[in-house]
Order: structure tokens, then C-alpha cells, then sequence
């Protein structure tokens, strides 16, 4: 049987908005209408929300038979001049009315710390990573200026820095609470906290002159690796060089020591200085079969892990390697840390070419350090086990 077409339109008025007690965010709100059409008994209705003088409305409910709707005020976001709007239908034509306005308060916000995660354990020369972000159903996502950090010390708040990513300094031995606290346009308040055991250093990270330690390196590119160090991944480098030969080889080849200023607060490698290496044997001619470097080794001291790939297990690395939108074709192969000194293996060899301009070049390999850069004298070793001195830059201390 073909349903006919009513030639009507539905009537609804009066759309009245009380709340039990009052209005306030755990309330009731108590909805009712006035709903007709002379050619159809039954209209259906929906019900929507705005909080901007109606200037959009959120759906709430539809699909209703009577003329009244009970709904907490929780959750539906607030506003000085909040509305309510009714729409009829008899299944063709439609019509609507909006009530009077009304004031709801706002929800507070809700702030989480993605990291760390709670009785996360770091030992007592890590820098940490702190990660969170605070919403509320009026603003959405608040904004970096609206997030800050504390650390809770004897009921004491020492401030930490601000925005979603903040990168501290290690902290002393023992259990720490950090605190991320969210403030909203309109003042209120959420906070969440998370509780961190720092643990002493093992002893594994002071080693013997001959009891080498390996060190993870992770592959990056460029310019990602920038953004670890500079919030808008725009970083200030110096270089210097210094030339490098190979005895039975013609041609002069060079290290390339790069330092990134140090890095922008915010970011994971905040107060950091990093170091960059690249080794060059591009116009250096010879045998490349046994004309190469296979390592080098410099003093550099303390080393800062940092989530270079910022990869979700807030796994620290080493160092990195640049081998993704940089100069070079090798990368170090192994690393290890013997007292001060790193030593770069390089399996297979950074080699020579057979005529000018067929050299190899490694790839930049950087390290992070919070101390400034001094002038030191590194060595690099070739394919026949024969030591050179080169010179290059490194941290201070």
C-alpha cells in the first residue's frame, strides 16, 4: 500500500527547559514541546543542542514519539546561552522551534599523560620525556599554553615547563610525582599525575678503558631528526673540517664536524648539544680494496639517550645515523664507548676511488651531549690497521 503524501506541515512551539534543581553539570534538564498536524495523529521528533547561540546544533536524540525528553546535563558542554531545538516531522514535511536560552556551565577539563607511564623507572642520568594533552567538550584539545608541568616535592610544585612535550633533566634518586596541570579559557582546573622511580646509574655506565660498551644507534632522516632538537625543525649548524690522508693513497680526503646549537625548550633534546660526523674520501684515489677507514674513534664522554625515531616504546638511543635525506652511502656498522673515547666501525670500510671524485663518503652520525664544544684531536683508523690523528670537535668535558 503506497504511503500518501500529507500536505501538511507539523506545528511545534513552546519549547520549554527546566532543570532539577538548577542548572548545573550534574543535573537533570527536563525538555518539553508542542507538537501538531491536522493530517497526521503521530509526529516523530528530534532533539539538538547548541552553545553557540545556535549558530550550529549537536544532535542529541531523535526518533521520539512524545512531546518531552529527560537528559542529564552532563556532557552536553556549557555555555552562557545555551539552546535546545526541536525538529517535527509527520515522515515529508518538517518544521522546528527553538527554546528560550539558558545558561549551563562549562565542563571542566580533562588532562592525561600519555608519558611517562606510571612507576616508569629511569636511572639517575636520563633525561625524561613528558607527553600529555587536556580537552574539554567546549574548546576541544586545549592548547600548548594551556598545559603545564610540575614536579610535587614536600607539597611544594616546582614548575617543569609548559605544552604537551616537555624533556627534563635527570632527576635524583628515588620516587618522584609529576603533575600536568590544565587550565581552561574559563579557569577551571584538571590535573593528572603520574609516579617515576629514578634508580642510580648502573655501574655498566663507567667502563674500563678495555672493557668496551656497544651503544645503540638507530637509523633517521632528514629533516625529522631536526625536530628533536628545534620545535619548528629549523636548526643552526657550525662546521669545521680537517683533512685527512692514507698513506699508499693520492689525494686528500676530510672529517666534517658538524654542532647543532643547543636545543629549544620543549623539545626531546632540550639543553642538548649535538655532535655530527661525516668522514669523506670522495677525491681521495687508490686501491679501494685496501685503501679505506674502518674507524674512528674520539673523547667524548658522557652521552645523552634520546627517542630519536620517536617511536611509541620511548625506546633511547645512543646516537643516530642519518642515512634518509643526507649526504653519504656508509654507516657505522658498530659502536662502542671504552671510558671517554667512542670508537665508529665501519664493516664494510669507507673507501677510496679508483679515479678523483670516486671516493666514498660515510653518512652524518651525531651523538648529543650537554656540554659546549672544544678542539680535540680524534684518530681514524684504515684497512691496513694504520692509526692518524685528525683533528675535530667534541664536548668540553
Amino acid at each position: 500500500m503506497a504511503l500518501k503524501r500529507s500536505l501538511s506541515t507539523p506545528i511545534v512551539t513552546a519549547v520549554t527547559v527546566k532543570a532539577s534543581p538548577s542548572f548545573e553539570l550534574d543535573q537533570q534538564i527536563y525538555l518539553e514541546w508542542f507538537g501538531a498536524d491536522v493530517d497526521v495523529d503521530h509526529l516523530t521528533y528530534s532533539v539538538s543542542y547548541s552553545i553557540d547561540q545556535g549558530k550550529s546544533f549537536r544532535p542529541i536524540q531523535g526518533g521520539l514519539k512524545e512531546t518531552r525528553l529527560i537528559l542529564p546535563t552532563l556532557g552536553l558542554g556549557g555555555s552562557k546561552s545555551a539552546l535546545f531545538k526541536v525538529t517535527a516531522s509527520n515522515g515529508f514535511n518538517m518544521a522546528e522551534a527553538i527554546s528560550n536560552p539558558f545558561p549551563l556551565p562549562k565542563s571542566a577539563p580533562v588532562a592525561t599523560i600519555f608519558s611517562p607511564t606510571d612507576n616508569a623507572v629511569f636511572t639517575s642520568n636520563e633525561s625524561i620525556f613528558l607527553s600529555g594533552v587536556a580537552i574539554n567538550l567546549e574548546e576541544g584539545m586545549l592548547g600548548q599554553q594551556f598545559l603545564q608541568w610540575y614536579l610535587v616535592k614536600s607539597q611544594e610544585l616546582h614548575f617543569l615547563g609548559s605544552g604537551r612535550e616537555v624533556s627534563i633533566h635527570p632527576l635524583s634518586v628515588g620516587k618522584h610525582l609529576i603533575r600536568l596541570v590544565a587550565t581552561d579559557q574559563e579557569g577551571a582546573q584538571a590535573i593528572d599525575e603520574r609516579t617515576i622511580v629514578i634508580q642510580e646509574a648502573p655501574l655498566y655506565e663507567i667502563v674500563l678503558p678495555d672493557s668496551p660498551k656497544s651503544l645503540k644507534f638507530v637509523e633517521v632522516s632528514a629533516p625529522d631528526i631536526n625536530y628533536i632538537f628545534a620545535r619548528n625543525g629549523q636548526i643552526v649548524a657550525s662546521d669545521s673540517t680537517a683533512e685527512i690522508s692514507i698513506e699508499g693513497a693520492e689525494g686528500k680526503g676530510f672529517l666534517q664536524s658538524r654542532m647543532w646549537s643547543p636545543g629549544e625548550e620543549m623539545t626531546l633534546g632540550s639543553g642538548l648539544t649535538a655532535y655530527l660526523y661525516r668522514i669523506a674520501l670522495n677525491d681521495l684515489v687508490g686501491d679501494p680494496t685496501i685503501h679505506g677507514i674502518t674507524s674512528f674513534s674520539i673523547k667524548f664522554g658522557s652521552v645523552e639517550p634520546l627517542n630519536y625515531d620517536r617511536n611509541t616504546s620511548d625506546m633511547r638511543y645512543h646516537g643516530f645515523v642519518i642515512t634518509r635525506g643526507g649526504l653519504g652511502a656508509v654507516a657505522p656498522n658498530k659502536v662502542e664507548q671504552a671510558g671517554d673515547t667512542i670508537t665508529f666501525h665501519f664493516n664494510p670500510q669507507i673507501g677510496v676511488g679508483k679515479t678523483a671524485g670516486g671516493g666514498e663518503s660515510s653518512f652524518f652520525f651525531g651523538i648529543a651531549s650537554r656540554y659546549t664544544p672544544s678542539d680535540v684531536v680524534a684518530r681514524i683508523g684504515d684497512f691496513q690497521e694504520r692509526e692518524y690523528n685528525v683533528n675535530a670537535c667534541a664536548p668540553s668535558s
